[in-house]
This record gives structure tokens, C-alpha cells and sequence, in this order.
């Protein structure tokens, strides 16, 4: 203890305010820096501490050492967040080799359950640290800034100052793109991650959303042209959006390729990291994948993680796992965070990923929650781990860590209420009324439900590498993701609204409407779902 406070005491002198460096007892933010990090660190500690923040910053020193320091000062009961700055050492470094200079430890948990997926018997954690009473449950938020430099930690700093103070209010809030691999696990596998993928996009993000998704099956309408499947997968995350997902396998280093009759094509690689140029927007990456958050694997290069979270266009933050990730636990985990991001609009993202992690490790009855009632009852049935599902989710706490800033605040849009809309019809025109909180670009749109397309896809018997067909491959996946029926834009105050839009002739079913007001500084959303009545006068 006395060693701390002499640490903090030269790299964090006090100052005034309602936040403060302060020493390590009184601390709520403790920091976990090298040395080597002082001076570009002190931009984030500055920021934070203007927002209120009573930090600590203190040197790394090995992984038992820390834990033991973490636990007394939270039994003084101010502490809530542990920022780690720093790569964590490589996996194969002897005990007694000294820390690098860019280095902070993680701790390492023994494999119990995800050794029987291939993994092997260590996972690196960043989760014990955040762990105070040993049930492998976080009481603490807890995220690694994990760069190899002052400038890579300048760059990441920026970004979280950018994404907090000067992003714009535009699209980019309300968008989600998923990008998804075929499972490849085995058939019940397949089917738990398959419709996980299914209830994430239709039925876990609200209907005010947009969603994309570019799916890794070459007979899936959502499929691009599988040579160009890497193109369409990196351009989905430069589009600007608030989350990029992938579900599917990984290793440190890449994201598995998209199979075909005819050869494999790349997804992603960590040599990819450069092309992710976010042009609005910085997204949050989640991976739903094995290894690509294998932080300890230094000896192989950087994880995908830490490649793309470094680069200045790239992820704010990225959630992912170090080892080999088990496909239940991870739908648990997955449905839980949407859950957590869109009914309790947690404020920042060390709050969310702890919430998600805690709340995965409480059952649920069928009225408390039909889909994870159903998901658990589904692998309790079927999975090959189904005398384990309890250690399976307390595994995959370890197992997910999150490379980035732990107290990075998430915003939301404001509630727009919507006129109820009773009986619409194609063909006909539709009033939309409702109140906007905020002045500003209103945009009003009709789409179809996430399950539904709007032209018909036969599906496809046979894999074909013309540029013809390929060319058909990228016009029905662009398709599959424009569920637009009609949609209009306009200038509105504060208040009441009402707009008019005419319905397609074509337009039939269970569809949405939407609308999202932005402003340079705020945003507001809704949504209806209608069901959309055929046009009888075009019956033959």
C-alpha cells in the first residue's frame, strides 16, 4: 500500500475540483501505467478529471502482486473502475522475466469448460482484476488501453475525446452491422449461433434501428459476391455505424474465411487494420469469435483487436475473447448486452460490459425472458456441454475482455413519440404524426420488417464465378439490406410534427415506421410497426 501511494504520489500530484488525481485510498479510477505512457496519459487524465474523476495512476507490477493491491483499496469502498494501460506480456514469457516497457499484466484462469471446443488449458483475463470477492463475477468496470506506444496511446486517446465531444449527430447513432461466418461447429452449435445471429438482428435491436448484415454463406441472399466478401465486410464498418459485430470463428490474427465450392476468401486479417476507416462515426467492435482478442499472443504480431483498435478511423473500443469461445455462453452474453444497451442505456461502456457479464450469470424463467428461457432450455437439451452451462457462462467472463477505455461514455437518442397509425394501405398515403423533443433534419421512413426482403430470392443451387453471377451476388445482397418501402426528409421544430408519405402500390406486410430528428449536438428517435394492406385494385 505504502508503495502505491508514493507512486501516485509523483505521477499524480492532486489538484482542485470535483475530480482530482488523487492518492490510490481515495481513488474511484485506478490507472495501471507504465512509465513509458506518462506523458501522452496525461491528456486523458486531464479530460477525465475535468468530468469529475478522482484517478489514481499507478505502476504495473506482476499479476498476483496487483490483484492483491486492487482488492484492499476497493475494501476502502471508493473504487468502481480499473483502466489497464498497456499490451499485456506474451503468453509464452518466463515467470521471472521483467515487464517490458510498454507492458501490464493480465492474470490467467484455468480452462474448465472451453477445453472441450479445442481451447487450451490458460485464458488470459483481464476479469480477475475486476473481481474482488473470487466468483469470477466483476464488481468492477475494467478495460485495457492496449498499445505498444506513446503514439499509438495518442492516437487511441484522441479518438475517445473525439468520440465523446465531436462526433455528429447523424445516421451513424442508429446503425448496426453485422457481418457473420457460417458456424462450422457441428449442427447443434450451428443452430444455437444461427439463431442467436437471428434474434440479435431481428428481434434484440428495437424497430427504430437500422441493421445490416453480410452473411458468410454463399446461398444466402445476404451473401456479397464472395471474392469481394472482404471489401463488402470492412466497407460495412466504414459506412459509420454504433456497433460492428462479427459472429463466427477466429484466431489472434484473422477472422476465418468465407467458404465455397470453388475456394476460401478472406474476411479479415490484422494486415486489414489500415483499410478501416470509419467516415462518420466511430464505431465499437464486437467480436462474437475465438482468439481475436488473444492479447498475449505478441510473439504472432498483434491480435485483430489490438491491430484495429490503434488505428486512428478504427474502433473506439473492441470486446472480444482471448481464447477458444463457446457458442452458447456467447449468445448469452451477446442477448444480455443488448439487453443492457437498449433498456437501461447504461453511460458508459465498462458499465454495460460488467452489467452483460453479471446479468448472463442469473437464470431466467419464461416470463422473466422468453429468448434466453428458450436459448438455455435449447442447450441444456442438445449442447455437449449441457452438464456445465452454469461453468460455461462463468468461463466466458474470463474468457471476454475489453480492449479500450472502460469509462468511455455512450450516448442515446432522445424518445420521439409516434401518432398511432391504424390500418395502413398501399397505394394510399399515410399521415405520420408525433411530438420530437429536438428541432432539427427529420428523416421519415417505411421498411420492412428485418425478416422480410423486398424483391424475392429463389435461393441458389449451384456456385457460379462469372463476373455475371458475381455481379448478381452484390445487387441482391444490396437488396437484402435496403428494406426501404418510401421515406422523406425535412426541417422540423421542436414539438408536434406531421408529415405525409404515399405508399408503393407494391408494398404489402408487416413493416416499420420510422423517425430520427438530428441536431449538431443531439438526436432523437421512434418507431411503430404497422402491418401494410395489400392495394386491392392491383389484384388481377
Amino acid at each position: 500500500m505504502i508503495g502505491l501511494v508514493l507512486a501516485c504520489a509523483l505521477i499524480a500530484p492532486p489538484s482542485d475540483g470535483a475530480g482530482a488525481r488523487v492518492e490510490p485510498r481515495e481513488a474511484e479510477v485506478l490507472v495501471v501505467s507504465p512509465e513509458l505512457f506518462d506523458e501522452p496519459l496525461r491528456r486523458w487524465l486531464d479530460y477525465r478529471i475535468d468530468q469529475g474523476h478522482r484517478i489514481a495512476v499507478v505502476r504495473p507490477t506482476e499479476f498476483q502482486e496487483l490483484r492483491a493491491q486492487i482488492q484492499q483499496l476497493a475494501e476502502l469502498g471508493h473504487l468502481r473502475t480499473i483502466v489497464l494501460v498497456g499490451d499485456a506480456p506474451d503468453r509464452l514469457r518466463a515467470v521471472d522475466e521483467p515487464l517490458g516497457a510498454a507492458e501490464t499484466p493480465t492474470f490467467y484462469v484455468p480452462a474448465e469448460v472451453n477445453v472441450a471446443f479445442g481451447s487450451e488449458p490458460w485464458i488470459a483475463s483481464d476479469n480477475p482484476f475486476a473481481d474482488l470477492d473470487g466468483d469470477q463475477i466483476p464488481e468492477l468496470t475494467i478495460g485495457r488501453l492496449a498499445v505498444h506506444s506513446r503514439r499509438e496511446l495518442e492516437t487511441v486517446i484522441d479518438k475517445i475525446i473525439r468520440y465523446e465531444s465531436a462526433m455528429p449527430q447523424t445516421s451513424w447513432r442508429r446503425r448496426i452491422n453485422l457481418v457473420a461466418g457460417v458456424g462450422g461447429f457441428g449442427l447443434l452449435a450451428d443452430s444455437i449461433l444461427e439463431n442467436s445471429t437471428k434474434r440479435f438482428v431481428v428481434e434484440g435491436i428495437p424497430s427504430g434501428y437500422e441493421a445490416s448484415m453480410t452473411y458468410g454463406s454463399w446461398q444466402s441472399a445476404y451473401c456479397p459476391a464472395p471474392p469481394r466478401f472482404h471489401d463488402s465486410a470492412i466497407d460495412r464498418f466504414n459506412d459509420g455505424c454504433l456497433f460492428w459485430v462479427y459472429i463466427g470463428h477466429g484466431s489472434p490474427g484473422r477472422v476465418a474465411p468465407v467458404e465455397t465450392p470453388l475456394g476460401r476468401y478472406d474476411v479479415l486479417r490484422a494486415a486489414d487494420a489500415g483499410k478501416m476507416e470509419a467516415r462518420e462515426g466511430l464505431p465499437i467492435a464486437i467480436f462474437l469469435a475465438c482468439y481475436t482478442a488473444a492479447m498475449d499472443y505478441n510473439h504472432q504480431g498483434d491480435c485483430l483487436a489490438e491491430a484495429i483498435f490503434t488505428q486512428p478511423q478504427g474502433p473506439v473500443a473492441v470486446l472480444g475473447a482471448s481464447r477458444v469461445s463457446m457458442p452458447y455462453a456467447m449468445a448469452v452474453m451477446s442477448h444480455e448486452m443488448l439487453q443492457e444497451y437498449f433498456a437501461y442505456e447504461h453511460k458508459t461502456l465498462g458499465e454495460l460490459c460488467r452489467a452483460a457479464k453479471r446479468e448472463s450469470m442469473i437464470e431466467r424463467t419464461i416470463e422473466e425472458d422468453e429468448n434466453r428461457f428458450l436459448l438455455d432450455g435449447l442447450a441444456g437439451t442438445f449442447s455437449p456441454t449441457r452438464n456445465q452451462l452454469n461453468e460455461e457462462r462463468r468461463e466466458n467472463l474470463a474468457l471476454f475482455n475489453l480492449i479500450g477505455d472502460p469509462l468511455l461514455r455512450l450516448t442515446y437518442p432522445q424518445e420521439m413519440t409516434l401518432e398511432p397509425i391504424v390500418g395502413p394501405a398501399a397505394n394510399q398515403p399515410l399521415v405520420v404524426s408525433g411530438h420530437s423533443p429536438i428541432g432539427g433534419k427529420l428523416l421519415v421512413d417505411i421498411v420492412y420488417r428485418r425478416d422480410r426482403l423486398r424483391v424475392p430470392f429463389a435461393g441458389r443451387g449451384a456456385y457460379v464465378e462469372s463476373l455475371e453471377e458475381l455481379d448478381s451476388y452484390d445487387a441482391t445482397y444490396a437488396s437484402a439490406n435496403d428494406r426501404t418501402v418510401v421515406r422523406l426528409e425535412r426541417d422540423i421544430e421542436a414539438g408536434d410534427f406531421e408529415v405525409e408519405l404515399l405508399i408503393p402500390s407494391w408494398a404489402y406486410g408487416a413493416s416499420t415506421v420510422r423517425a430520427f430528428v438530428t441536431n449538431e449536438t443531439e438526436s432523437a428517435l421512434g418507431s411503430q410497426t404497422i402491418s401494410i394492406r395489400r392495394d386491392r385494385s392491383s389484384r388481377q
